[in-house]
Order: C-alpha cells, then structure tokens, then sequence
C-alpha cells in the first residue's frame, strides 16, 4: 500500500486539515500519516485559537515518521509560524519538487485550478456549485493529489481526479453545524449504501 503524509494543523471539528486529510487518503486508498503542526480550535463558523506546535517537535514528528517507513508523498497544509514553514521547506526539498498546482474556486465565476509541470501551465475548470458547504475543500484537492501521485498516476491525471474528486465531494457535501459544512469525502461509498 502507498503511504502518504501530511503535515498540516488539527482541525477539531473534522472539517479541514489533518482531519480531511487522512479521510481523503483512506478514500483514495492510501495509508495515510500525519505530522501536526498546530492545534486549531473552529468550527464550521470560526477559528477560536490557534495553538501551533515547536519547530523542534515538528521536526521530530517528521524524523520519526522517515526514519522508519518509506513515505510515497508528502501533502503540506497550514503551516503558520516561520520555523514550521522550514521544517517543512527541508522536508519537501529531500523529495525534489518537479510541478507546483495553486489552487483555486476563491475568486468569482468557475473554480479554476492551476498546474505548472516545468513546461506547461495547464488550467483545470469547473462549474461553481452553489453551497456554502465548502469547508476544507484545499485540504481534499491537495491530498487526493498526492494520494493519486503515490499511486503512481501522472501529475495531470492526478490533478484531474482530484479536482473531480472534489467537485463531487462539494455536490455532496454535508450540512453539519451552522456555518460553512465540510465536504463529503466519501460521498462514493454512500451511494451504494456501505
């Protein structure tokens, strides 16, 4: 099985970060990790706090993880003070970064991602689908893609999976609390009723 890590902040309430990670890795097939880099106390209305763990366990927590299993990709998340943007940095650049995806769906009209593998930029567009049930939505595109690149899939194939991935996770996504509901990232096993 193809192993992937994330490194990215705890969302208690399962919306985003390590949480939507490591259900979006399960979804692809994956065995997923986790390296958390902060604590954020939100829900689906707002972030209450922020508690962000020492560059030095930071660093353990990924030391801990490479020393002992062979790590097929590594997803980074929220990284928010500059000594966990290092760590980090250190651990991407051991891997060799060869394509940079920024993604998109803020902005007004179509939810357009955007890929550069070194030679080309390659747009990935879709309609916006009309919910406020969005929360977490970077987190799913960014771990279904390294998911699919773990398993070997080229890197446009392995965006466009993710972003139909995404899309038809937003089309069913959940309406849990009172603010903006996290997606459904398994939206494929409740249709058949497992």
């Amino acid at each position: 099985m193809k192993k992937v890590l994330s490194i990215a902040g705890s969302d208690c309430s399962g919306g985003a970060g390590i949480q939507a990670d490591l259900k979006t890795f399960s979804a692809h097939g994956v065995y997923g990790m986790s390296v958390i880099v902060s604590v954020v106390a939100e829900n689906t209305g707002r972030v209450i706090g922020i508690q962000d763990i020492s560059a030095d366990m930071i660093g353990k927590q990924i030391d801990a993880v490479f020393e002992d299993i062979e790590v097929d990709a590594v997803k980074v998340g929220m990284l928010s003070t500059p000594d966990c943007m290092e760590e980090a940095a250190k651990a991407i650049r051991t891997m060799g970064c060869r394509a940079v995806i920024v993604k998109g769906g803020h902005a007004a009209g179509n939810a357009v991602d955007v890929l550069f593998d070194g030679k080309e930029i390659c747009h990935f567009d879709t309609a916006r689908i009309d919910t406020k049930n969005t929360h977490g939505t970077g987190c799913i595109f960014s771990s279904a893609v390294a998911s699919q690149l773990a398993r070997g899939m080229g890197i446009r194939e392995a965006v466009q999976k993710a972003k139909d991935y995404v899309t038809m996770a937003i089309e069913h996504s959940l309406d849990i609390g009172k603010g903006c509901g996290p997606t459904h990232h398994f939206w494929h096993l409740y249709q058949y009723g497992l």
